[in-house]
């Protein structure tokens, strides 16, 4: 920092601003930001669990020295912001929050219908008995006792270097009695970000594996049972009981699989292998994450005889290679339905009935077939391609079709792909098609309902519909199709401002009930596990940082307030505001403000008409510009007067700079034999990382194009920019390099929520800034737990951001807090004020 053009770069940033509060007190912004970023506690996020005491005498030096070390004093001649720090006593801070500050939005959810968070009144999962255990655990020849513990990793998968919590485990089998218990092929498996989700679907369909596996084992040896007693043939040993066995005797078989044996009458094997689907087990996984799910595959060391992991996808690892002839091994065959067809007929999987035949040699069963691609279907489709004889304008032909015997397809991340029509959608319709409606599907995801909607949902039920379920007396009746839409009209009655009553809403809550029992499985940091949390990532709460409008931006402020408010009021002919938030298209309309809310300088140009932020109008431009938004000229004509005078620029310029002094090692992780020791010499275990996640799209670009020029004198300062509109290979050559810890990797990932918001693993950070309020409290939840993760071995910096005079932050923070709104939240001039509960 000595050197000169970078102290005239930064001499530039805004000055400290005076931050206004509730009770009309102010405060040097200097002081407040000394306060939250330069010399931050000694936990910069709050933890509401038990603290550890250090014991010993040298441990309180060492904790001491430690506190000293994360509480980093900067020089003021290195500070951004032109701060006097010797001014501020470090030791005596002043603490003035802002309004939006004061109001808790950190009150247990779910228990208002009227909420506008429907992930929030989902239901989730109750505990076990001891009985219940004691049962689950003969599967794998467990003490119950002495696997209770739901952050450990004690329950190992036969043959494979796969261990799971007790807790995974339990959800596993709950995964696989689906359609014996509940008559669902399948389900929602919507556990919250840090529950172990991942790990839950590989030991489902390994569990499936090997109990196919042992299956077939004994089924054939009956048959020859059979065969041979029809024969008078009697000398053989059999190594399995009898299929006629009674339920008190024990096979003989020495459990070779790790299991409990089929043969045994009332096992947990005969019970989930007689219900369930039969076929090779599917994965799909977001391009973001895919490298996750191959890691983990490869670390799993599965046992050949048993499995056969394989990796479809445009570079495949050789481990993850399928067998030679992979998808001519499976006995499916295709007949066309109609007796010809019309010139340029291209096949398609609905116009054939399809024939399965699965081979009776425990080796060859398709269970054993794990097979990993992305959201980006078309190799998969094109891999397994089957022969077909058709008859198009009157000549025999032959086509190949789509053919993959699916029994089980699990999609991760699934709510990024769920509108009816994806690709993603259809394929898992043509397994429909394939298997004679006998294939599982899962729905996997912490984000149930994005755009809190129970109609988000449609394409869920739509897959898991079966004819079965119009029977009235089916124990699915109430999950049809026509009911989830009965569903979204009775929550919409419930939520009316004119129609709202206590009737509305406890009948709402019925049917809501009743829909999702069994529908779904769900865990939250709520869930407990014989009275214990099931995750070891802590509940953190991000430290709130109040930013209010430079006063020569206050009128344009205004007018776009005004504009924004008169739309609204245009669309819901009402001056009420409670529905602003909750209703998706007004939301929509607040996305002007949230961009003023970092952005005060874009209120004008909003104005003019220079530029648009919604999200039609950013990708439009995004993809003239191929991707890049660096070589759009629509932004980086106007990236100078947008971000003059941000102070949330400057505040992330600061946090970056403080980040860098940060010294602190990461712990070095477990040895692992597919690491390359060229590799780990080269990383640097010192080095941190940074995730800035905002609202809206228009928000991160400006932001990244910002951080490019602040911070472009800074050796090693790398921002990249993670948006949709990027290529699935971009993307996925983006994030493993942010979480590289070479030199030259990018030290900055600036994404909107809804593209990095969800799903992505950037535990390679500890550093996060959500620049705004998100439209429900689980959706920050979300945001954070990209870095608050159980591989992070580092502590935890996050901040949320908030504007106090920015109408849409008001109008957020007080929906998340489910107060009403006591003033005009539009103007921005007069103090904002909330009242009790809404609805009450």
């Amino acid at each position: 920092m000595d050197d000169p053009e970078t102290h005239k770069r930064f001499s530039a940033l805004p000055q400290p601003r005076r931050i206004s509060t509730s009770s009309d007190q102010t405060v040097d912004a200097s002081q407040r930001i000394e306060e939250t970023v330069y010399t931050p506690p000694t936990t910069v996020c709050e933890y509401d669990g038990p603290k550890d005491e250090p014991n010993s005498a040298s441990e309180q030096s060492d904790e001491g020295l430690k506190q000293m070390k994360d509480a980093v004093y900067v020089d003021s001649a290195e500070l951004p912001l032109g701060l006097d720090v010797e001014s501020q006593s470090p030791s005596s801070p002043v603490d003035v929050p802002g309004v939006l500050e004061t109001i808790d939005t950190d009150t247990k959810k779910g228990t208002d219908v009227i909420d506008g968070d429907l992930d929030s009144i989902l239901p989730f999962a109750t505990g076990v008995t001891d009985e219940e255990w004691a049962l689950c655990c003969s599967f794998l020849f467990l003490n119950p006792h002495e696997h209770k513990d739901p952050v450990s990793r004690s329950v190992p998968i036969p043959h494979t270097d796969v261990s799971i919590t007790p807790r995974q485990y339990l959800a596993a089998l709950t995964m696989l009695g689906s359609r014996e218990h509940r008559d669902i092929y399948g389900g929602v498996l919507a556990d919250v970000p840090g529950t172990g989700k991942t790990h839950t679907c590989i030991a489902t369909v390994l569990l499936r594996a090997l109990i196919a596996y042992n299956m077939a084992e004994v089924k054939k040896e009956w048959e020859t049972r059979d065969y041979e007693a029809s024969k008078g043939k009697g000398s053989r040993v059999f190594k399995h009981l009898p299929h006629d066995a009674s339920a008190i005797e024990t096979c003989p078989c020495g459990n070779l699989q790790g299991i409990v044996c089929y043969a045994n009458a009332e096992s947990i094997t005969r019970i989930v292998g007689g219900s369930m689907s039969r076929g090779v087990s599917l994965i799909l996984a977001p391009q973001g994450v895919i490298e996750e799910w191959k890691t983990l595959l490869l670390k799993a060391k599965m046992n050949r005889k048993f499995f056969e992991p394989c990796l479809v996808h445009t570079t495949t690892h050789r481990e993850l290679t399928g067998p030679p002839y992979f998808e001519k091994r499976f006995q499916l065959k295709a007949t066309p339905r109609q007796d010809a067809f019309a010139k340029d007929y291209k096949p398609k999987v609905v116009d054939f009935d399809y024939a399965y035949t699965i081979d009776t040699e425990p080796a060859k069963q398709p269970e054993r077939f794990i097979i990993l691609t992305t959201h980006q279907i078309a190799k998969l489709r094109e891999t397994f391609q089957i022969p077909v004889m058709v008859t198009v304008a009157k000549k025999k032909e032959r086509m190949h079709v789509y053919g993959l015997p699916v029994g089980c397809m699990l999609v991760d991340e699934f709510h990024k792909v769920r509108t009816m029509g994806n690709p993603v959608v259809e394929l898992a319709q043509d397994h429909k098609r394939i298997m004679g409606d006998i294939t599982e599907f899962w729905s996997v995801t912490g984000t149930t309902m994005p755009k809190s909607s129970f109609l988000d949902l449609e394409s869920t039920i739509a897959i898991l519909e079966r004819p079965t379920w119009s029977q009235p007396d089916h124990m699915n009746h109430d999950k049809r199709i026509e009911c989830l839409k009965e569903l979204e009209n009775a929550y919409f009655e419930a939520v009316s401002a004119d129609n709202c009553s206590e009737a509305a809403v406890e009948a709402f809550r019925e049917r809501a009930s009743q829909f999702f029992e069994g529908l779904i499985i769900r865990h939250t940091m709520e869930s407990r596990f014989f009275g214990q949390r099931i995750t070891k990532v802590k509940e953190m709460k991000p430290v709130k940082m109040t930013f209010t409008t430079a006063p020569e931006y206050l009128d344009d402020l205004q007018a776009l307030a005004d504009q924004v408010k008169d739309k609204i009021r245009t669309m819901t002919q009402s001056d009420s505001y409670e529905q602003v938030v909750r209703s998706l298209p007004t939301y929509i309309e607040l996305t002007p403000l949230q961009v003023a809310s970092t952005f005060p300088a874009a209120a004008r140009l909003i104005l003019d008409g220079k530029i648009k932020f919604d999200v039609p109008s950013m990708r439009a431009l995004i993809k003239k510009a191929k991707g890049d938004v660096t070589s759009a000229k629509e932004f980086t004509d106007l990236t100078d007067a947008i971000i003059s005078d941000s102070p949330k620029l400057a505040e992330i310029v600061s946090v970056f700079l403080y980040m860098e002094k940060d010294h602190s090692a990461r712990p070095k992780p477990a040895a692992d034999g597919d690491s390359s020791p060229n590799k780990s010499l080269r990383e640097n275990r010192q080095m941190k990382k940074l995730v800035v996640i905002t609202p809206t799209l228009g928000e991160a670009i400006f932001l990244y194009l910002g951080l490019r020029d602040r911070l472009s004198s800074i050796r090693g300062a790398k921002p990249v920019l993670l948006h949709g509109d990027l290529l699935a290979s971009e993307k996925q050559k983006m994030t493993s390099d942010f979480q590289a810890l070479t030199p030259g990797s990018a030290r900055i990932l600036v994404t909107p929520y809804e593209v990095g918001g969800t799903g992505l693993n950037l535990q390679a950070a500890n550093y996060q800034v959500l620049t705004g309020p998100l439209r429900t409290k689980d959706y920050e939840l979300q945001a954070f737990a990209r870095t608050n993760r159980e591989g992070n071995g580092l502590r935890l910096h996050h901040w949320l951001y908030l504007t106090d005079d920015n109408p849409a932050d008001r109008l957020i923070v007080a929906r998340q807090a489910n107060r009403r709104v006591g003033s005009d939240p539009f103007d921005v001039g007069a103090e904002f004020r909330v009242e009790g509960e809404d609805g009450e």
